[in-house]
């Protein structure tokens, strides 16, 4: 009976980390692979992130949500809060405005709040700021739920 490449995988999902054991050696398993098994996560041992339709499933919290995109995005850790802000990672400016049932709109008046950063990239349903605006503050739009990553 052949061995399997791998002899055991240990997921720690809580802190996000990844380990693959060879025999007599230990190896970290590449990004992308990682990605996938963050993901199947949540595909295999809770509800999928996205519906069949490609929209966000809405039985999911909006905190999980939070964690799957940080990440994603930064490979970092995501430190819960009640905020739209997820969070910083090398001058990069996270955040995710969503709410249930509701459609929600970057705009002027979002920029108000934001957390002083060199750039940002922010998850809304709309964007009503001009190309020059987004320019001017180095900001990155991300339409929910097409630019959440599919891994």
């Amino acid at each position: 009976m052949k061995s399997n490449k791998w002899r055991n995988l240990a997921i720690n999902y809580k802190n996000l980390s990844l380990l693959a054991f060879k025999p007599r050696k230990r190896n970290l398993i590449s990004a992308d692979l990682y990605k996938n098994i963050i993901y199947r996560y949540f595909d295999e041992f809770g509800e999928r992130l996205l519906e069949e339709n490609g929209n966000i499933n809405e039985s999911i919290s909006s905190e999980k949500i939070k964690e799957y995109i940080y990440f994603s995005e930064t490979k970092e850790k995501y430190e819960q809060n009640d905020s739209d802000f997820l969070g910083e990672c090398n001058g990069v400016a996270y955040y995710f405005i969503y709410k249930k049932d509701e459609v929600t709109t970057l705009d002027f008046e979002y920029l108000v709040n934001l957390k002083k950063a060199s750039s940002y990239v922010i998850y809304a349903d709309v964007c009503v700021l001009s190309d020059e605006t987004m320019m001017k503050y180095n900001i990155t739009f991300k339409k929910i739920p097409r630019d959440i990553k599919k891994v």
